[in-house]
């Protein structure tokens, strides 16, 4: 009982991540399920990376984001891996 008190907790847990990251499209439960935690770390990373640059380099990505299909104003567009190539491990 007490193993199966820990998992719900987690799961829980799990459930109060996905419902932050909705915004993102992102189902963390899928994540976990697939192994893919470490690919998904390795992009946040890179993705933290390229908003450094968005505010390094505003003024001349305000042309350059929408031709790649990026809207800031919508996250999603950040997470799409058919607008935007995402690393591959």
């Amino acid at each position: 009982m007490k193993d199966v008190q820990w998992e719900l907790g987690f799961y829980r847990r799990c459930l109060e991540v996905n419902i932050r990251w909705a915004v993102t499209g992102l189902d963390l439960f899928a994540v976990i399920r697939n192994d893919e935690l470490h690919q998904l770390v390795e992009n946040v990373g890179e993705l933290g990376s390229g908003l450094w640059n968005v505010v390094y380099n505003g003024l001349q990505l305000k042309t350059t984001l929408p031709l790649a299909g990026i809207r800031l104003e919508d996250g999603r567009t950040l997470f799409d891996p058919d607008g935007v190539p995402l690393h591959a491990a």
